[in-house]
């Protein structure tokens, strides 16, 4: 079984504006902008749909099957700062969908490794469990910052019982085929049930921009379920090296 974790993982560093070698030319501005929207659009769907109870959450499976015909949604707002004056902030999408009973696609919408905007397909497969251990490998392809990109990952996860709860592995590499750069990031997740609607989790989160350090942050959230397949997830992280110093999150999961 799945356990209740956190959305989207990979939402990166934060916002960024420019970088040379990803986004130059009228393409790489217009497919910021298609993602940007995107992001906005398919949030404000998942917003109405569960204003109005159309679809109905869980988290990410990661390296748990999402199961034949299973649809997740999540959205999330983040807010980043480095003094806790100025503020930015960020949109992330993310909706995976239950091909057979062993394969999950997905979109993967908003922040990529290096704060970037994405827009990134992807398919996840489950590989052969060893010592208990659920491991699941993906392969995703899309664009960061106008630019093409591949993404594969692995997952490693397994639940827990006493106490209640699961631990996950989750590492992803960028590579961008027009410069060759390649971004990476693992986070490290340990969570708990505290009830029948509540959990809370907390995570290790580093990665690597090509071209910058190693950035390293450390996250708790706490999500509440509102009802039956719908659940707040709000949290907070700061850095522990080369990030900001305040982050904010605020997001919703949906499961239909």
């Amino acid at each position: 079984m799945a356990p209740l974790g956190p959305a989207p993982l990979f939402a990166g560093k934060g916002p960024r504006l420019s970088r040379k070698a990803h986004g130059q030319g009228a393409f790489a501005r217009l497919a910021l902008r298609l993602s940007r929207r995107l992001a906005a659009g398919l949030a404000i769907a998942l917003v109405l749909s569960l204003a109005t109870g159309l679809a109905t959450g869980a988290a990410q499976a990661g390296a748990w099957p999402r199961g034949k015909g299973k649809h997740f949604a999540a959205a999330a707002l983040r807010f980043h700062s480095a003094t806790g004056a100025d503020w930015s902030k960020s949109l992330t999408y993310y909706h995976e969908y239950g091909l057979s009973d062993q394969i999950n696609i997905g979109v993967d919408v908003g922040g990529a490794i290096s704060g970037f905007d994405k827009l990134i397909l992807f398919a996840t497969v489950p590989l052969p469990q060893i010592l208990g251990v659920n491991i699941a490998s993906e392969l995703g392809v899309g664009l960061v910052a106008g630019e093409a990109v591949v993404r594969p990952g692995v997952s490693l996860g397994r639940g827990l019982s006493r106490p209640e709860g699961w631990i996950t592995l989750e590492g992803a590499a960028e590579y961008f085929s027009q410069s060759d750069a390649v971004d990476w990031k693992v986070d490290t997740t340990f969570g708990l049930t505290l009830g029948a609607r509540s959990k809370t989790y907390v995570q290790l989160q580093t990665g690597h921009q090509h071209g910058d350090a190693p950035f390293a942050r450390l996250a708790a959230s706490f999500a509440w379920q509102i009802k039956p397949r719908l659940t707040l997830d709000v949290g907070a992280s700061t850095s522990v090296m080369n990030s900001e110093r305040y982050r904010l999150k605020f997001g919703v999961w949906r499961e239909f």
